[in-house]
């Protein structure tokens, strides 16, 4: 009995914890300044880059139109 109180104890402890962790990324999720300061950020390196002259942001883009190209591919006709 003892030993089921302390487990019970505990558990409930860690799933607080854990719902604590969840509900905190959650709200980093849905907070509009969390996409702004990634955004804000992202154009700030990528402006540092292009000054340098380096290659980096034409990879960058090269990389996202690809993953959005085979994903539409994918999404229109490998995935019937």
């Amino acid at each position: 009995m003892c030993i089921s109180y302390v487990y019970k104890v505990i558990l409930n402890i860690t799933q607080s914890k854990m719902m604590s962790k969840v509900a905190s990324a959650v709200g980093k999720m849905v907070n509009p300044g969390t996409y702004q300061a990634a955004w804000t950020g992202f154009i700030a390196d990528t402006h540092v880059h292009m000054r340098k002259g380096s290659i980096k942001p034409l990879f960058y883009a090269m990389t996202i139109v690809g993953v959005a190209g085979y994903s539409i591919e994918w999404y229109s006709k490998g995935s019937k």
